[in-house]
């Protein structure tokens, strides 16, 4: 069949721009040298002979990347999310346990109103005198989301940082931080003067208070920024980890649309969490996933390890009570 030279024209471009879009925007530059992404910019002019076969090409190149979630998606796929962010599924559960201890369970990130949707069920058990915080099985979701239901958690520190390649230009680097009043962004970008950003913040109504987070492999992404601000914030061990190691998911995705043909979904960023660590790539390459202080077994019964942290809380504060309840140096000197 003769090749229409108007459909290859329009083929050709439609992977030129797909090969630049990943060239400038892939979360691991150095993969791309290693991989000879230029050496991939006009391979297959000769066949591309139109917008499929562009996208059939397109694909080949994308599996050098060796990255599984950088891929194409389908127009259902792109319509399905859209409609998941805005979707008014409850992904928040909550409740009195015995001991005065609050649950909390997030199943994930993915909706918008989740900030809100962790203050309505927070507003019920704020009263508790330590909390599990459940994130087993969360995939993670929008960072910007996470961030603020953090607001609840957390007084002041860092939340996370994250970088982004902007091509020729370098790298875009992201803080996101508390102060008591205030949610605070800082945008770093080579040869402009830094962004600073301060937005109203949600006032903290359970800070302070001991912790237990619940972690498994399924914990990822924007949950593991989650679970490692939460952490960071602890004094004295008053916070720690239960579970199995987290995922290792420090890299998030955007969807570019391509010149209005295709979707392509690219992992285009890297997030770190407050020591600045890189959590890692899901162990492609890297995996410094959430250890946690304290493992459990993994049972066929969910509530297992739950019980497990409401024991684990219900003896630190006993042990808690009982330390304060001894005198104190001062006190020997008045008694005395």
């Amino acid at each position: 069949m003769p090749v229409n030279p108007i459909d290859a024209l329009s083929g050709r471009a439609l992977y030129a721009a797909i090969w630049q879009r990943v060239k400038d925007s892939f979360f691991d530059q150095a993969r791309l040298a290693a991989i000879d992404w230029a050496g991939q910019e006009h391979r297959y002019d000769a066949k591309i002979v139109d917008d499929a076969a562009a996208i059939r090409f397109a694909k080949k190149s994308l599996r050098l990347l060796n990255d599984k979630y950088t891929c194409f998606l389908e127009p259902e796929q792109v319509v399905a999310k859209a409609a998941d962010r805005v979707s008014e599924e409850l992904l928040v559960a909550n409740k009195v346990m015995e001991g005065d201890i609050g649950y909390l369970g997030i199943i994930s990130f993915s909706h918008a109103d989740i900030a809100e949707q962790v203050r309505e069920r927070l507003e019920g058990i704020a009263h508790c005198r330590a909390f599990i915080v459940d994130l087993r099985g969360n995939t993670g979701g929008l960072v910007n989301a996470t961030a603020n239901a953090l607001e609840y958690f957390i007084d002041s520190g860092d939340i996370c940082y994250s970088d982004h390649p902007l091509g020729a230009k370098g790298l875009e680097e992201r803080f996101i931080y508390f102060k008591p009043d205030q949610f605070c962004v800082l945008v770093l970008e080579p040869g402009v003067e830094p962004d600073l950003s301060f937005y109203l913040r949600k006032p903290a109504m359970i800070a302070g208070k001991p912790m237990v987070v619940l972690i498994d492999g399924n914990t990822m992404s924007s949950a593991e920024i989650f679970a490692a601000a939460l952490l960071a914030s602890g004094e004295n061990g008053s916070i720690i980890a239960m579970g199995s190691k987290s995922s290792g998911k420090g890299i998030g995705q955007s969807d570019f649309d391509i010149l209005g043909k295709v979707t392509l979904k690219l992992s285009c960023s890297r997030f770190y969490n407050p020591a600045g660590d890189w959590t890692g790539d899901d162990g492609q390459t890297v995996n410094n996933g959430i250890v946690p202080k304290i493992e459990l077994v993994e049972s066929d019964d969910p509530v297992a390890q739950v019980r497990a942290a409401a024991s684990y809380l219900t003896d630190s504060l006993a042990a808690r009570a009982s330390q304060e309840a001894l005198p104190t140096p001062d006190d020997a000197r008045l008694a005395a």
